[in-house]
């Protein structure tokens, strides 16, 4: 079963990448039976209704049909004893730690995937993944357009009608932004 995990990245870690720590819950195998869910010594016991195959054959003269076991659900065995460490299921709830490994430049509704980190297999099949969706935080100056960060820069009259230059917080330091003299309201500027 692959699992879903939300987590929320702010603005300027996601333009510049990271390494988050995430504590995901999930079922993990009970480490007394193995994930069989029965005792180790005498717990489990050969179904009498498959006799151990996990199927049954039914026939009706030239046609035979072959289905799961109903009694013991295609395992071949039953559960004499539960564990008693996980009663029965197999599995215990966890909390597990992980890295996850953040690219630079991620954006809004981003997906990762950690492969065999989700919850286990049923009967002893492989572990899903779980998916890391990525949520990012507003900017309170910078807006993202795909590849492009844009923001608002206020200048008065004179600025405009006769050039200026204005000085703008980027990720990167302090730029110089030269604004060309009969600039309008709502001119870009690309730097």
């Amino acid at each position: 079963e692959d699992v879903r995990y939300d987590l929320e990245v702010n603005f300027e870690d996601a333009l510049r990448g990271l390494t988050a720590d995430i504590q995901v819950p999930r079922l993990e195998e009970c480490g007394r039976c193995k994930g069989k869910g029965a005792e180790p010594e005498d717990g489990l016991v050969v179904c009498p209704t498959c006799r151990g195959r996990g199927e049954v054959i039914y026939q009706q003269a030239f046609l035979s049909v072959r289905r799961s076991c109903s009694q013991c659900g295609g395992r071949g065995q039953l559960i004499r004893r539960p564990c008693k460490e996980c009663k029965g299921e197999g599995h215990l709830r966890r909390e597990r730690k992980l890295k996850v490994n953040i690219p630079a430049g991620v954006g809004e509704g981003t997906q990762m995937r950690l492969s065999q980190e989700g919850q286990p297999g049923s009967l002893g099949g492989p572990p899903g993944d779980l998916y890391v969706v990525l949520k990012v935080t507003d900017h309170p100056i910078f807006e993202r357009n795909e590849f492009d960060l844009h923001c608002t820069v206020p200048i008065n009259m004179a600025q405009a009608a006769l050039g200026a230059s204005v000085d703008l917080l980027t990720f990167d330091g302090i730029q110089t932004v030269k604004i060309p003299e009969g600039s309008q309201p709502g001119a870009r500027i690309r730097l």
